[in-house]
């Protein structure tokens, strides 16, 4: 792991500009407050007709303990760094984290892939709101960011609608 700026993921990373079809989605749509959630993106397929080679996923606020699950054929990287505030996570306070998860490989342009990542969502969040991943998808011959914040949005990111928790 290697400590990162947030910032630096933003600049490195959603500076791509491109244009696909692929789709990048979360299997689940909500999870509880102060849960544990195994979290499945699927990939629709590669861009431009292209191979996936890379996917990123930026780890929004307040999403704790965060593990990537290995993918046959893959490399994971994670890159960490401090929050902007202390989280609570079963009862402790949690003032660093994985950031960015990443995974590099192949996935034939008309495969579906699936990226599994298992994670705390901290009690200190609050229930009603949405929790979204920006996911940047690298092919061969193009790059999609995956980054809207609106279903509306060209390219949507993924997302988990946060209800209350037990």
């Amino acid at each position: 792991m290697r400590l990162v700026e947030a910032a630096g993921f933003a600049v490195c990373c959603f500076g791509f500009t491109a244009t696909a079809s692929a789709h990048v989605m979360l299997e689940s749509k909500s999870a509880e407050v102060g849960s544990m959630v195994r979290a499945v993106f699927d990939v629709g397929h590669g861009c431009a007709s292209s191979p996936t080679t890379k996917i990123r996923i930026r780890i929004p606020a307040g999403v704790l303990a965060v593990v990537a699950e290995p993918k046959a054929g893959w490399e994971i990287t994670t890159l960490t760094a401090p929050y902007d505030q202390p989280y609570s996570n079963r009862g402790e306070a949690v003032k660093e984290g994985i950031v960015e998860v990443d995974w590099s490989g192949v996935l034939s342009a008309h495969q579906i892939g699936k990226f599994v990542l298992t994670f705390d969502i901290s009690e200190s969040l609050d229930s009603g709101q949405r929790l979204y991943f920006p996911v940047v998808q690298e092919c061969q011959k193009d790059v999609v960011r995956w980054v809207d914040k609106s279903d509306d949005g060209e390219h949507p990111a993924p997302s988990l609608f946060l209800l209350a928790g037990h």
